[in-house]
C-alpha cells in the first residue's frame, strides 16, 4: 500500500516538471525576436546610412562644385579674353577709309579738320589729307570728282597711276599720302592757294607767279617722270623731298645741260639751292578755320 502511495506521489512531481519544463521553452524564442527584429536592427543600421552616408554627399561635395569651379571659370578666363582683345578705340592709322569711321566722332578726319603737323615751311598748320570740304575740290584724269583729296589719290592707286587736278581753293594745307608702288601719279595745284605735304616724292615749281603772286605748282611721285618732260625746265626749280637719287630733300635748280658723266641718267641736271625751310607755304597766307 505504500508503495503504491508512493508511485502516486513520484507521477504527480514528474508530471509537475515536465509542465515547468514546458513553459520554460517557449519564452526564448519570444525574446530573441523581439531583440532582433525590432530593437537592435531597426534602429541602428538605419540610422548610420540615412543621417550619416546622405549628408556628406549633400552638403559637402555639391558645395565645393558650385561655390569653387564656376568662380573660377566665370571671373578669371573672361577677364583675360577681354583683357586681350583691342581696345574699342582704335588707332588712327587703323581706321584708314571713310565708312570705318562714326560720323560724330570729333576725331574723324573726313568730317574734322585734324592738324598732323607743320608744313614745309615750318609754321603753316597741316591737315589729315582725308578732309571732305563738302564740295568738289578736285578732278582725276578719268573725269571723276572729289571732295576728299586724300580719296583721290586711293582712286589713282586703283586706276594703277594718273593725275588729280585741283580745281578749288582750299585755304589750308593737306598732308596726302601716295602708295609707293612705282606708279605714276600726279597732282597739279598751280595758281591756287592750295599746299601739301607729302610722304614721299618731287614738287616742280615753274617760278612763274600770276596776276595773285601764286606759282604753278605739280607734284611727280617720281622726278625720272619730270625729267622726261619735253619741253625745257631750265632755270626752274623742284623740291626733292625724298628719292633714291637725292638723299637731302630741298630746292634744287634745274640746269639745261648735258652731263659728261656716262652713266648720269637724268636729262637735266640738278643743284641744290635752298632747303625745305624756304618752302613759301600758302602764297596767299595760312588760313585759319573757325
Amino acid at each position: 500500500m505504500k508503495r503504491k502511495h508512493l508511485f502516486i506521489a513520484l507521477l504527480i512531481v514528474s508530471l509537475v516538471l515536465t509542465f515547468v519544463a514546458c513553459n520554460e521553452t517557449d519564452d526564448p524564442p519570444m525574446e530573441s525576436t523581439t531583440a532582433a527584429t525590432t530593437t537592435e536592427a531597426p534602429t541602428e543600421a538605419p540610422t548610420e546610412e540615412v543621417t550619416e552616408v546622405p549628408t556628406e554627399e549633400v552638403t559637402e561635395a555639391p558645395t565645393e562644385e558650385a561655390t569653387e569651379a564656376p568662380t573660377a571659370e566665370v571671373t578669371e578666363t573672361p577677364t583675360e579674353d577681354v583683357t586681350d582683345e583691342p581696345e574699342e578705340t582704335q588707332p588712327e592709322e587703323v581706321k584708314k577709309y571713310r565708312e570705318e569711321w562714326d560720323e560724330d566722332d570729333p576725331a574723324n578726319p573726313f568730317y574734322n579738320l585734324i592738324p598732323v603737323g607743320k608744313s614745309y615751311d615750318g609754321k603753316t598748320t597741316c591737315y589729315d589729307g582725308r578732309y571732305d570740304f563738302g564740295y568738289a575740290v578736285c578732278r582725276t584724269s578719268d573725269g571723276e570728282y572729289f571732295y576728299s583729296v586724300q580719296e583721290a589719290v586711293w582712286h589713282l592707286e586703283e586706276m594703277g597711276g594718273g593725275s588729280i587736278l585741283m580745281t578749288e581753293h582750299t585755304d589750308i594745307c593737306l598732308k596726302l599720302e601716295f602708295p609707293d608702288d612705282y606708279c605714276d601719279y600726279r597732282l597739279y595745284f598751280q595758281f591756287l592757294n592750295v599746299d601739301f605735304v607729302f610722304n614721299y616724292g618731287v614738287i616742280y615749281d615753274d617760278d612763274t607767279p600770276n596776276a595773285e603772286g601764286v606759282n604753278g605748282y605739280a607734284y611727280y611721285a617720281d622726278l625720272y617722270v619730270l625729267d622726261g618732260v619735253s619741253t625745257r625746265l631750265g632755270d626752274t626749280h623742284v623740291w626733292i623731298i625724298q628719292t633714291e637719287d637725292f638723299t637731302e630733300s630741298g630746292r634744287y635748280l634745274i640746269i639745261d645741260e648735258v652731263s659728261d658723266d656716262p652713266d648720269y641718267w637724268f636729262t637735266y641736271q640738278y643743284e641744290m639751292d635752298g632747303d625745305m625751310d624756304e618752302w613759301l607755304g600758302l602764297p596767299m597766307g595760312e588760313y585759319i578755320p573757325e
